[in-house]
């Protein structure tokens, strides 16, 4: 991590498009913070190391350069562009066992809800056990005599991680609620084990109100009452759904950013867009905004909520978000 005092944010780029976005984003830190607010914000290119998108894994010395950072940024346009096969890797390095999404719409975003809702949760989530841990198998394949099975997988410390995370996001915001999300009377031993994390958990965080809902329940609500949620947290797989229809209803899934954490904190953050629209997919274009957000994101992260606010601020006005892969802006109208 950096020295004590200075909070150093890696904005990381691999190929051209993700270079003029990084660009974007370290000009919007750069143009709400000062030198002596003791955050510095630094463009690091890993082409200049021979790191291409489908690259399976970053050079040690890569990774160890990244390791003294506070936080990182992928500064990319998500989903219909190369996946990024070492941000995979550098999430089993740098212990990423949590998973956070912020989900909110922007008073210019339409809804496709009645009504335009307020839409501003948080959503976190195993990023590491679960029905992802891979535990299973199949026997007797390609016979009618098949047997399937994926065995997900709760330990005790682990959910208590992404509870404890959920917790403190819980109570840096306004409303100060919590909503765990499982299904307790069906997955009887993980949703207690769940469920007792939660009450336990509760106690160090007296200011913070949780409460709970089956996950069926759940998205009903996030379809019909996006506003009631603050803070949710759940497992790998029913956040991952929760993810899909919160992204749907907050009118534009361009906006949503993702954050992988370590939640002892030895290891750096990471943050990028979630997800990227069709209509962004079939044009051919990149939008700046989700990056923008990312780094906002990061910077809440790091407990500097003043400077989160501002570059928020600055996605949500931005009129040239989307550009041509070649760079060259387009007007986004209105």
């Amino acid at each position: 991590m950096s020295a004590a005092g200075l909070r150093t944010l890696a904005v990381v780029f691999d190929d051209p498009t993700t270079r003029d976005l990084g660009q974007e984003v370290l000009r919007a830190v750069g143009s709400v913070t000062r030198p002596e607010d003791g955050v510095r914000a630094i463009g690091y290119d890993l082409t200049s190391h021979g790191v291409t998108p489908a690259q399976s894994a970053l050079p040690v010395a890569v990774t160890d350069e990244l390791a003294d950072c506070d936080a990182i940024v992928l500064a990319t346009p998500g989903g219909p562009f190369p996946e990024r096969r070492w941000s995979a890797s550098l999430g089993k390095a740098f212990r990423h066992r949590v998973e956070v999404r912020s989900i909110k719409r922007f008073a210019a975003t339409p809804s496709p809800l009645v009504g335009q809702p307020e839409i501003d949760l948080v959503l976190v989530h195993d990023n590491d056990e679960g029905a992802y841990a891979e535990n299973g198998g199949t026997h007797r394949k390609g016979t009618p005599h098949e047997i399937a099975s994926e065995i997900s997988v709760n330990s005790a410390d682990q959910v208590a991680a992404v509870v404890r995370y959920a917790f403190r996001i819980a109570q840096r915001r306004a409303h100060r609620r919590l909503t765990l999300v499982h299904k307790h009377n069906i997955l009887l031993h993980t949703g207690q084990l769940w469920e007792r994390t939660v009450s336990r958990v509760a106690r160090e965080f007296p200011e913070v109100t949780a409460d709970y809902l089956h996950v069926d329940a759940a998205a009903m609500f996030v379809l019909t009452q996006p506003q009631r949620f603050d803070v949710v947290v759940t497992d790998g797989l029913f956040g991952g759904i929760l993810a899909g229809l919160g992204m749907t209803v907050s009118g534009d899934a361009a906006m949503t950013v993702t954050g992988r954490i370590d939640p002892t904190a030895t290891y750096p953050p990471f943050f990028q867009p979630a997800h990227v629209p069709d209509d962004v997919r079939e044009a051919g274009v990149s939008d700046a905004r989700a990056s923008l957000l990312a780094a906002a994101m990061s910077l809440g992260h790091l407990g500097l909520g003043t400077w989160a606010t501002a570059v928020e601020a600055v996605a949500a006005r931005t009129r040239f978000g989307r550009r041509m892969r070649d760079g060259t802006p387009i007007v986004t109208p209105g």
